[in-house]
């Protein structure tokens, strides 16, 4: 009950704040006011054991519109611990569309928070976001100039990979690491290569050995050591199931030249030529 007389109290001043158009810094905007709600709207979930109601949601709500890079980062590293009081539809909008910005900040610590962000909140995302605008921003981040953060972005599309629709995941997972594969970025080799290996079985034999198999092989002759002994074994497990495969019974015979369709005129004698 105390927890609810102060989050209404809270919201209160959030809608004096926005009517008078408090600047940027005010108490009610400040790191100790995110800290105040995080921990009120963490309490009122575990204590309540269901999806938040209107009030705690409309002050979350209006802490996700304040434009402070230390209150967005603040709520990015607490999302893990109300995540499961959420209600989809909160997290699908206005949540989403608020913190997917970050994939654009110009500082890497707020690109990183907000990708690993969105390894929490994929659960609650509907299908259409993952599948698209998702995998878009994890595309882009494909090409940071943070090595660090094209290694994560890796890792996350392998924890996010379970919410995607099977026909996305076919045609995504594979292209994705093969860029992986590519980096300058050792580490970054090495995470697409982990992704593989993890995701193996979701690839078709076709696939592995016409696009897969041929970027892998690159890498056995890396010049980092752990990625070589990486690829050397997938290489192994990839060969390993083309083998298995069954091989077509239909021979195609070779292509017969002109001069043999007719046995009649191949073996005739040469004729001369009339002068």
């Amino acid at each position: 009950l105390l927890i609810r007389k102060f989050l209404s109290a809270l919201s209160t001043l959030f809608s004096i704040s926005a009517d008078q158009q408090t600047p940027p810094g005010s108490p009610i905007q400040s790191l100790d006011t995110a800290r105040l709600i995080v921990e009120s709207v963490v309490r009122l979930g575990g204590e309540e054991g269901r999806e938040l109601d209107e009030l705690p949601l409309s002050c979350l709500g209006r802490l996700l519109t304040i434009q402070d890079r230390g209150i967005r980062l603040f709520l990015l590293e607490q999302l893990e611990r109300v995540i499961e009081s959420l209600p989809a539809a909160f997290v699908a909008d206005p949540m989403y569309p608020i913190l997917q910005a970050g994939f654009a900040d110009p500082h890497p610590a707020v690109r990183d928070a907000t990708l690993k962000a969105m390894v929490v909140l994929a659960p609650k995302l509907p299908p259409k976001i993952v599948n698209g605008d998702l995998l878009r921003n994890f595309a882009r981040l494909q090409e940071d100039q943070q090595p660090g953060l094209r290694v994560n972005v890796l890792v996350a599309l392998g924890r996010i990979e379970p919410h995607l629709s099977t026909d996305i995941r076919q045609r995504a997972l594979g292209p994705a690491y093969c860029r992986g594969l590519k980096d300058p970025f050792a580490p970054a080799r090495l995470a697409a290569l982990t992704g593989l290996t993890r995701t193996a079985d979701r690839y078709a034999e076709a696939e592995v050995a016409r696009e897969l198999l041929p970027v892998i092989v690159t890498l056995l002759v890396d010049s980092d050591g752990e990625v070589v002994t990486a690829a050397r074994t997938l290489v192994d497990a990839f060969v390993k199931r083309l083998k298995a495969l069954p091989i077509p019974k239909k021979r195609h015979s070779p292509p017969t030249s002109p001069t043999s369709t007719n046995s009649a005129v191949g073996d005739a004698e040469p004729q001369e030529t009339p002068k």
